[in-house]
């Protein structure tokens, strides 16, 4: 070869892991769903189960205006669902975080297994491997115990005792950091 001739070489480099890591990827998030589903089976089929484009009908597309709140975790959206256009609140977990498939089950399994009055009950999900995860609770307008609490623009807190004139009735709604636990409960004065 001579060294003083000018020789240019093309490289065409091909990426042939790029398929193959897809592949895995794809099969580790239909592994995980799997075991979402084995998890919560033993109250799936007391709850409904939503399709993905149920989700995004009532919400009209996860619109800015149907946001009801935020959490750690998670956006809640109000929408209404079936024939009857029945008022929900959509908590949609954030599909990016690592701890919300272990969120949602315990919020699953939990919420789906108190029923109580003075708790909002939990109507269904949605699991889709590509746009995440969905609770679906029966909505309770009203607004926030927190809203309640600290109102300052009427001037006084909302939220009356027995005693006071206030009809309305607090709901527990939101179960995303609780866990169950053998230990016993530890009774709060009302």
């Amino acid at each position: 070869m001579n060294m003083n001739s000018s020789t240019s070489a093309t490289v065409l480099m091909v990426n042939l892991d790029n398929g193959l890591n897809e592949t895995r990827a794809k099969e580790l998030k239909w592994r995980r769903i799997q075991s979402l589903e084995r998890s919560i089976s033993p109250v799936a089929n007391s709850l409904v189960r939503f399709s993905y484009s149920e989700i995004l009908a009532a919400t009209n597309n996860f619109s800015k205006g149907r946001v009801l709140g935020r959490g750690a975790l998670s956006f809640v959206f109000r929408g209404k669902v079936g024939f009857l256009r029945t008022a929900v609140a959509i908590k949609r977990l954030d599909k990016e975080d690592k701890e919300a498939s272990k969120a949602f089950c315990r919020e699953l399994m939990i919420a789906s297994s108190l029923y109580h009055s003075n708790i909002v009950p939990l109507i269904g999900f949605c699991i889709d491997p590509e746009e995440g995860l969905f609770l679906v609770y029966t909505y309770v307008s009203g607004g926030s115990l927190e809203r309640h609490l600290h109102d300052k623009k009427k001037g006084k807190g909302g939220v009356k005792g027995s005693s006071g004139s206030s009809k309305k009735v607090p709901k527990l709604c939101d179960f995303g950091l609780a866990t169950w636990t053998s230990a016993p409960s530890v009774p709060f004065p009302l």
